[in-house]
């Protein structure tokens, strides 16, 4: 039994490896499971061979009823099962598995089978009143049991056995259904999605995401900016605010932070399907493998590796949020940084030493501009959607921006390239609002005055 923290974490009081816990978790099967059972055949006394089965499934309560009607080859049956912890609280545990008649075994549990639960859920069901006090997050769900606190760390030392405990319980249950069958072995599986969060007490949580919108961690390939309508108390009165960033062209790893509740900043490491799941491992040395049999003490050994995985990507986006500032204080130092982009104005004229720049240029400086505020960051394109070369008005002045002191990083291989320091965010905000109305309703005059 556990109780929630209402003290808030300093951010930079926060240890250097950072807690974290399961959150969402996806298991597949990578092997079939031979059944022994016949193919079916017209003659057979319950017209197929699976029918006994599915109806065993059912009498354990992990499945429906399956239909009296002629069954297809391959058939789907949807897994949901609750299981009771012998730590305390419970955990649904929800699944398909599917059956076909492969030729070189016969009828077998598919290797595309899924088991999946969800680890917050199952540490919110340990509370008192069973997690009711707390009501819904901001995106609707119960997956959230409040800040972290100095428990955190021993509930993630236990919680690996205990989800490792449900998902093999639920199996259990199934062989012992399948029991009609001549043969059912332990199958092997993998992580197919895994999701692993640590919950900050903040005040405003929901201003610090949107600070985040336009940053980019240290790795991070290319992020997007979500809102989502409020839901508690059946309101939509406000919004709440998440930004993913995707750790790998595909997004298959993601780093996510976003306003679980008014005063809960969740961030979170989310990899799906297999190869996210491997890099997350592999984040760890000697720790590679994500395939073991469905038995307790292997997968909760996998568990336990993926969550140190995690910790160390969750520790590096604290890092970036601890950073990232939401005050706006900084306006005055980001305008000056600017000052290279800003300094090119005057009455566009043909390009020559010592001539004012070219509508062109003050079009792309204008647009370049209006990313750095909106965005926080840019890609200064040539018609042939090629970076501009040096020597280009805007490619100097960013460039310039640059330098150790400057307000821009460049990044080599992103989309867009030259990023601004997350320290600036909550001034690129404020600056977004005073200037951005000048560039829209004076497209071609001075970007700032004399």
């Amino acid at each position: 039994m556990f109780t929630t923290s209402r003290r808030p974490t300093p951010l930079a009081a926060l240890p250097q490896t950072t807690p974290v816990l399961l959150d969402r978790i996806v298991l597949r099967f990578t092997k079939p499971v031979d059944l022994g059972l016949p193919e079916p055949r017209a003659s057979l006394p319950d017209g197929h061979p699976i029918l006994p089965l599915l109806r065993s499934l059912a009498t354990e309560g992990l499945c429906d009823q399956p239909p009296d009607s002629p069954m297809p080859p391959r058939i789907k049956q949807r897994v949901n099962a609750w299981v009771d912890v012998p730590a305390g609280g419970g955990v649904r545990v929800g699944g398909e598995l599917i059956f076909s008649f492969i030729s070189r075994i016969g009828w077998a549990l598919n290797a595309n089978s899924k088991l999946w639960c969800n680890g917050m859920e199952l540490l919110r069901s340990r509370l008192p009143d069973g997690g009711d006090s707390l009501g819904l997050s901001l995106d609707g769900a119960t997956n959230w049991i409040g800040p972290a606190d100095d428990n955190w760390r021993a509930l993630g030392s236990t919680q690996a056995d205990d989800v490792a405990y449900a998902l093999c319980s639920v199996w259990t249950k199934v062989r012992s259904g399948l029991s009609l069958a001549r043969r059912v072995a332990d199958p092997t599986v993998a992580l197919r999605d895994v999701e692993l969060c640590h919950d900050l007490d903040h005040s405003s949580a929901i201003a610090t995401v949107v600070a985040l919108h336009g940053s980019y961690p240290e790795g991070s390939r290319h992020v997007v900016e979500t809102f989502y309508p409020e839901v508690q108390s059946n309101t939509l009165s406000s919004h709440g605010a998440g930004v993913r960033w995707a750790m790998d062209g595909s997004g298959e790893l993601a780093l996510k932070a976003y306003a679980k509740c008014r005063r809960l900043l969740r961030l979170e490491v989310a990899a799906s399907k297999g190869r996210g799941v491997s890099k997350l491992i592999e984040a760890v040395p000697q720790h590679t493998n994500r395939d073991v049999v469905l038995l307790q003490q292997p997968l909760s050994s996998l568990l336990r590796r993926v969550m140190a995985g995690g910790a160390v990507h969750v520790d590096a986006l604290l890092g970036h949020v601890v950073e990232t500032r939401n005050d706006d204080s900084l306006w005055a130092d980001l305008l000056e940084g600017l000052a290279p982009l800003l300094a090119l104005r005057g009455t566009p004229t043909r390009n020559r030493p010592g001539a004012p720049v070219t509508a062109a240029t003050l079009a792309l400086a204008r647009d370049t501009l209006t990313d750095l505020l909106l965005l926080g960051c840019a890609r200064p394109l040539t018609s042939a959607g090629k970076l501009v070369p040096r020597g280009n008005p805007v490619r100097d002045a960013l460039d310039a921006m640059t330098r150790p002191h400057g307000p821009l990083v460049f990044r080599r291989g992103y989309r867009r390239n030259f990023v601004l320091r997350p320290k600036f965010a909550g001034a690129r905000h404020r600056l977004s609002q005073a200037l951005l109305t000048e560039l829209r309703c004076a497209p071609t005059v001075a970007l700032a005055a004399e």
